[in-house]
This record gives C-alpha cells, sequence and structure tokens, in this order.
C-alpha cells in the first residue's frame, strides 16, 4: 500500500490505510535524496479524531512505536517535505 505526497498538508492527514490484522506497521519512506527535511505526522484514529504517534524525520524504513489492533486507520499529515513526490508505505509486520 502507498501513498503519494505532493504538498504540505496544513492539519489534514491523508490515507485510508487498515492494519487487516494486529500488527506493528513498518513505514518505508524513499528519496533519491538522503538528506532531504521531512516533517510527517503518522496518526490512528478516524477521520478528524487522529491522534499522532510518531513523526517521520528521515528517509528509510521505521516501525511504528506501537501495535495497531485490526481495522484501525492509520494515516499522514506533510507539515513539511520537498519539492516534487514523496512514497510512503505501510507494510503491516507482526506485533511486538
Amino acid at each position: 500500500m502507498e501513498l503519494h505526497l505532493s504538498r504540505e498538508s496544513g492539519r489534514a492527514f491523508h490515507g485510508n490505510f487498515r492494519a487487516p490484522k494486529r500488527s506493528r506497521p513498518r513505514l518505508t519512506v524513499p528519496h533519491e535524496d538522503l538528506e532531504i527535511a521531512l516533517a510527517i505526522d503518522v496518526g490512528i484514529g478516524e477521520g478528524g479524531a487522529e491522534r499522532v504517534v510518531q513523526t517521520i524525520t528521515r528517509v528509510g524504513q521505521t516501525d511504528m512505536p506501537e501495535n495497531v489492533a485490526e481495522g484501525t486507520r492509520v494515516a499522514f499529515r506533510a507539515r513539511e517535505i520537498p519539492i516534487g513526490k514523496v512514497i510512503i508505505s505501510v507494510d503491516w509486520k507482526d506485533p511486538k
């Protein structure tokens, strides 16, 4: 599953990733420039009631800091991204 972001989001979260099972999501943000400035909030919860659980500040892979229940919505809010397009992918790994 991927989300393509091309501009900052303001206060809105984007994406409608739903956990297919109890899991620890692994987030991947690839980019050719490994030193780009990023600030992408990761939120869980329904639209308008998201709770920020993490802020992505670098290119690469990171696991979310907590497990999520089956059906939980994971969404993203771009506060600072480079010109062009940033792609975020989510893989649902086994819980820790």
